[in-house]
């Protein structure tokens, strides 16, 4: 009688120990899940190419258009960065001559001048990635102001940051700013496209 109820305890672990609601995976199971895991994460992120027109107008009337490209990952900022470092005089030295006053430069400092856009591509849906832009131009004023006869020179700056969401390949106009001091405005325009 005895060796009957241990032959059915051992059925009933043998049992358990095949069945498929066991709750243990097969090695061959194991092995395959790894590999997935192992594969999406070497699986890079999607690459976007991010084209940015930036377009100077006065009174609607174009005056001049540049193009600035750059390759962007999936959530990682990249970064465009075109300029000169322009130096002025703060400060002046005068001397005396026979012809006149003479005036030198003291002191010099300098400004950086030029564009600078950050951009971010944070994700993609059915209706296009959703582009986060910051945006900087700065330029110098061809007229100075003398002040107590020392002429500083005027740099003019535009900014702007925007969030919006971008068509695939189609051109779309993110943002459009009024210069201040003139009937000028800047127009940006930017152009996703997927690279992988």
């Amino acid at each position: 009688m005895r060796s009957k109820v241990l032959s059915g305890v051992a059925l009933v672990l043998l049992a358990a120990c095949f069945s498929p609601f066991a709750g243990g995976a097969s090695p061959q199971e194991e092995k395959s899940g790894k590999l997935a895991t192992a594969s999406e994460e070497k699986q890079a992120p999607a690459v976007y190419r991010v084209e940015y027109t930036v377009r100077e107008l006065e009174e609607g009337k174009r005056l001049n258009a540049r193009s600035y490209k750059v390759l962007v990952r999936l959530q990682e900022w990249s970064r465009i960065r075109v300029g000169s470092r322009i130096p002025y005089a703060t400060g002046y030295s005068g001397e005396s001559s026979t012809s006149g006053t003479t005036t030198h430069p003291t002191q010099i400092q300098y400004q950086d001048v030029g564009i600078n856009i950050d951009c971010r591509v944070k994700e993609q849906d059915d209706s296009g990635v959703v582009l986060e832009t910051n945006f900087e131009s700065s330029n110098l004023s061809q007229e100075g102001r003398n002040v107590g006869g020392v002429v500083n020179p005027i740099f003019r700056q535009v900014r702007a940051q925007a969030v919006a969401v971008v068509p695939l390949g189609k051109p779309t106009v993110i943002d459009v700013v009024d210069d201040v001091v003139s009937t000028h405005q800047y127009e940006i325009e930017v152009t996703v496209t997927q690279v992988k």
